[in-house]
């Protein structure tokens, strides 16, 4: 992440990924449909971001993080990654009791995903948690970090159930527990076997699921 060519080249490699499948699910979804140019309209965005937003996100997000790269520090990159996750967390919020109380088309405009799970308020965020674990990844080598985010998470659950609309994508939670997860895998002997890492499974595996 820190050389732009290297960058580039990821980059690439994805937003091709990217273009195959936008143009393998848009006849599919003009299928399902009346065909109409509201459809067709309709189909073009939801081809474009609702089936395929982690990676328009994910392709977004690694810019803005490399540029934030070149003019903040690294503990400054990630007090801005928990500040704009936090955002997101809110908006969706905020959208959920928004559409309780009202309704229509501006409603439908404002409860569109876009405003949430976006590069900015979702990518940029654990990418740049990703980059400052492999870091300090030491920070984590502890099982007390996993039980102690696993306990906020499923607090937060239950506060969620009882206080807070249904349905909800982000999780405040989240931004701790994923790393912590993250680590507590990563540092397992079976991943740790050169045959496991050369096998491309982990790779390969959530590309299968996703696409």
């Amino acid at each position: 992440l820190t050389n732009a060519q290297n960058l580039k080249t990821y980059l690439l490699r994805i937003f091709k990924l990217y273009v195959f499948w936008s143009v393998l699910y848009f006849p599919l979804f003009i299928y399902t449909h009346d065909f109409s140019i509201k459809n067709l309209v309709w189909g073009l965005i939801v081809v474009l971001y609702g089936y395929l937003w982690y990676i328009t996100a994910l392709i977004l997000g690694m810019a803005l993080f490399y540029y934030f790269l070149q003019k903040f520090s690294q503990k400054t990159i990630l007090i801005l990654a928990i500040f704009f996750y936090f955002i997101g967390c809110s908006v969706e919020i905020l959208q959920e009791y928004f559409s309780m109380f009202s309704s229509g088309f501006i409603v439908e405009v404002a409860h569109l995903q876009i405003w949430k799970l976006n590069f900015v308020f979702f990518a940029f965020p654990f990418i740049a948690i990703g980059y400052y674990l492999k870091k300090v990844v030491q920070y984590f080598n502890n099982l007390r970090y996993l039980y102690f985010a696993v306990l906020l998470f499923s607090l937060e659950l239950v506060f969620s159930y009882y206080f807070l609309p249904l349905g909800r994508n982000m999780l405040f939670t989240l931004s701790l527990l994923t790393p912590c997860l993250f680590y507590y895998f990563i540092t397992t002997k079976n991943f740790q076997k050169k045959t496991f890492l050369l096998s491309n499974y982990i790779d390969k595996l959530p590309n299968s699921i996703y696409y």
